[in-house]
């Protein structure tokens, strides 16, 4: 019988030791890091910073000096993940090329002897086989599932952009592939190590910016939103229980100082991490820690005992349904009523939709892309809800549903489950204690997570995908094994090296380039905003159109908007100045010609604008019918057409373009009724034809909201002309007059109040 030496189980070979550095900086940046502009004035509530302030300092360094601005300031977190997972990629492919191990058991097909198989072996071999199939099945499925993903552009309403949301969801799982494969057992628990350390840092500087900065809001500096911090403090806080039950454990067995130590050190990482859990207080992360502490005990104890923890988990799940259905009509003075119901609102939308499509659903994105849609109708019963777009689902598994269908949360859930079922067969075979606990920790952090998604859009933004990922991946590396190991296999020979290398090379370049793109598309949006101020039209208009390259369909669709506008505000710049031109050529007592030229030529730059803002619009509503406020897109481009139909003596053309305003701002006017702005514009343009008394009740909606001031009372007393009519509605308008006059709205002024007096 040959011999063969096996590595020690302990061992930090070359790839662990790049692959732990790639995700301590992966998980640091995105969680610390922000790609904010320097803030112009201080946030309601916020402390002034001293002159030498230290907190100060580290949030500029944090915002990297502000030098680099986008408008999502969480924008760079997803840009960070995706340079770790191109860099994880192209790290396991150089592993791949030098035939490095990358599991625990050495390979036995490089060419070394391997022993003959005996009884101990073969009984490993069958241990080994009851939980390999549910780890290779699980990564099979996650393919399966981005397959699907990809595959549903093809009835998606926007091919393009389910392309480019099916690329932004492969990123992060490409990271945990990357993961699972690249780093051996003892490598994983260190990484997971990492991550409770990460999220240490990232607790403390949450406490000191919400002391140090803003104690009257809840905690979200570094993550830029407390749900989203509370979310990524659940891994590294169930990783610290873990390991310091597996401290407490050894302390037992024999006391000694540097465990001593190491529980201290462990209780006050937990304490951090939760205080700074506390002050987010955010309600669906609080669901899901629970959910991860009830999975501990389930993980940890064996057989019918695990029915506990279970029974506990279900008594609190109907608990939180009552507390839920309380709380959902009860006033908040703080308005987070209204965000309870309008989690409502969304499930129900994506339900709707899982329903019209239950077996592909709408394709990738599709949900973003079309729940404005269904908001017309019940935007007039709740205005307080409504006064945004309806962006997501705030449940990452409906709108899995709505988007893919019962194949795709099919394909994900299993994915998902069979990767629990691989780490508790794994519980079942390890004798490390250390590395027990640490898994333990991970399942119990992606269950926690896979909970808290049921309440928020993490998965959809920022921050949270990081720490979910890679819980993914450390528990894949963790539950891996020699027979679940496809680089073993693929590494033998040159052509299984050759197509491996090729395979994950280019994806890993791909993973970069692409990343690379979307954050440079990002900077563009934010970078037209700066050229449209210094009236630079046209290098606004290159800039925004290089913003609409994003990989999420809700940035695209928001990118279009801006694109819509910055050619809207170039066509009305160049109407004004053509206005101001003509208005100078006649002023004379024989026109100038040469002025009058240059006014002709502005005002057909301005048409030519118009153009463009015309299929930058059409190309948002083909891609997001009901997408808020492209109906008073609509409208200003109709009206400034309009304008320059009748600078050229075109009354019919005229007429035809401010009856298309009036329908746009009419169709607007559904969508949001209780917008002031809005309701003001279509007042204005169907004065005309309009019924009065329509008109008023259109008027007195936002008036619920929003106190009368001048705008309002000028467009009552260009309404009320008619004497039977003014005697009806003359209460509204002394009343209004009394309130400018009052001065009971900060817009008021001196010339206001001499006016209406």
């Amino acid at each position: 019988m040959d011999a063969r030496q096996i590595q020690s189980d302990s061992t930090i070979r070359p790839l662990d030791v790049v692959m732990i550095c790639i995700v301590g900086m992966t998980v640091a940046g995105s969680m610390l890091l922000l790609s904010a502009a320097k803030p112009t004035a201080p946030v309601d509530g916020a402390i002034e910073w001293h002159e030498e302030s230290l907190l100060r300092a580290v949030v500029q360094l944090l915002c990297l000096n502000y030098q680099v601005p986008t408008f999502y300031s969480g924008a760079i977190k997803n840009f960070i993940l995706g340079i770790g997972a191109g860099l994880a990629l192209l790290g396991l492919t150089v592993a791949v090329i030098s035939g490095a191990r990358t599991i625990d058991e050495e390979p036995a097909a490089l060419g070394q002897p391997v022993a003959s198989p005996d009884a101990s072996t073969i009984r490993d071999h069958h241990a080994d086989r009851r939980h390999i199939a549910p780890l290779l099945a699980a990564q099979v499925l996650v393919g399966l599932y981005l397959l699907w993903s990809f595959a549903s552009s093809r009835w998606a309403t926007a091919p393009q952009l389910a392309v480019g949301a099916s690329i932004l969801l492969a990123i992060p799982f490409l990271w945990s592939f990357a993961l699972g494969r690249g780093l051996t057992a003892h490598g994983a628990t260190i990484a997971a190590r990492a991550v409770a350390l990460v999220t240490v840092l990232i607790a403390a500087i949450a406490i000191w910016y919400h002391y140090g900065r803003n104690p009257t809001l809840r905690a979200e500096f570094p993550a830029g939103n407390p749900t989203f911090l509370a979310a990524c403090l659940i891994p590294g806080m169930l990783i610290s229980i873990g390991t310091t039950i597996t401290v407490a454990i050894g302390l037992a067995r024999e006391v000694s100082i540097k465990r001593v130590a190491s529980l201290v050190a462990g209780l006050l990482v937990i304490s951090l991490g939760a205080w700074a859990f506390y002050l987010t207080k955010s309600r669906g992360p609080n669901v899901g820690l629970v959910a991860g502490l009830l999975a501990m005990p389930f993980f940890a104890l064996r057989d019918r005992r695990r029915w506990i923890p279970a029974l506990l988990c279900a008594s609190l799940a109907v608990t939180g349904y009552f507390y839920y259905a309380r709380s959902a009509d009860a006033f908040s003075p703080t308005n987070r009523d209204a965000t309870i119901r309008l989690r409502t609102y969304a499930w129900s939308y994506a339900w709707r939709m899982f329903n019209e499509r239950p077996f592909r659903g709408h394709g990738q994105g599709g949900f973003t892309l079309t729940s404005d849609s269904y908001a017309v109708d019940d935007a007039l019963d709740d205005p307080l809800v409504f006064e945004f777009r309806i962006a997501h689902a705030h449940n990452e598994w409906l709108e899995v549903m709505a988007d893919l269908g019962a194949v795709g949360i099919v394909l994900v859930t299993a994915a998902l489950l069979l990767t629990l079922r691989a780490g508790m067969a794994t519980l079942r075979t390890t004798v490390d204690l250390r590395r027990q606990w640490v898994l333990i920790g991970l399942m119990s952090a992606l269950v926690g997570l896979v909970v808290e998604e049921c309440f928020g859009v993490g998965l959809r933004v920022s921050g949270v995908p990081t720490l979910f990922f890679t819980t993914l991946g450390l528990i894949w590396a963790l539950s891996a094994s020699a027979m679940t190991d496809a680089t073993r296999f693929l590494a033998t020979t040159r052509t299984g090296r050759t197509l491996t290398c090729l395979v994950s090379g280019l994806l890993g370049i791909g993973v970069l380039t692409l990343t690379q793109q979307d954050f440079s598309a990002a900077r563009h949006a934010y970078q037209a905003g700066d050229a449209l101020q210094r009236d630079d039209f046209a290098a606004a208009a290159d800039l925004a159109s290089r913003g609409t390259k994003r990989l999420s369909p809700q940035r695209v669709v928001t990118n279009l908007f801006r694109l819509t506008e910055t050619h809207l505000r170039s066509a009305h710049f160049l109407q004004t100045r053509g206005r101001n031109r003509e208005r100078r050529a006649n002023e004379g007592e024989t026109q100038d010609p040469r002025l009058m030229a240059f006014a002709l030529e502005d005002y057909r730059l301005s048409d030519e604008a118009c153009e463009r803002a015309s299929g930058s619009l059409k190309e948002l509503v083909e891609c997001a019918p009901g997408f808020i406020n492209h109906g008073k897109l609509a409208y200003w481009l109709n009206l400034t057409r309009a304008a320059n139909a009748a600078s050229r003596n075109d009354p019919a053309k005229q007429a035809a373009l401010l009856t298309n305003a009036q329908v746009a701002i009419e169709r607007e006017l559904h969508r949001q009724p209780f917008n002031r702005t809005i309701a003001l514009d279509y007042a204005r343009v169907a004065a005309q034809s309009g019924d009065i008394g329509s008109l008023m009740d259109v008027l007195a909606r936002p008036l619920r909201h929003h106190r009368i001031d001048g705008p309002i009372v000028e467009l009552l007393q260009q309404l009320l002309v008619d004497p039977i009519v003014m005697q009806r509605f003359d209460g509204i308008i002394t009343a209004a007059k009394l309130a400018v006059t009052m001065d009971w709205i900060d817009e008021t002024t001196e010339d206001h109040k001499q006016r209406w007096a």
